[in-house]
């Protein structure tokens, strides 16, 4: 009945110092991963959410929350 978005927009980056590669595997408290997988910073720049209510009717809404670093 309603329909929903979600964006996310940013860069990355891959995590290759091992000092850094170490602090991200210990604060992992689960063991799914092997020590040489790929780690990366996720740098989210900006994100945006948008809601639409009445959706198909003649009172449709739109509802948008936006999220800026």
């Amino acid at each position: 009945a309603e329909d929903e978005e979600f964006q996310i927009a940013g860069g990355v980056r891959a995590i290759d110092d091992e000092d850094e590669r170490s602090a991200v595997r210990a604060d992992i408290p689960f063991p799914s991963f092997d020590a040489e997988d790929p780690i990366f910073e996720l740098c989210v720049e900006r994100a945006l959410h948008v809601n639409w209510s009445g959706y198909g009717t003649p009172e449709m809404q739109r509802h948008v929350r936006r999220w800026f670093c």
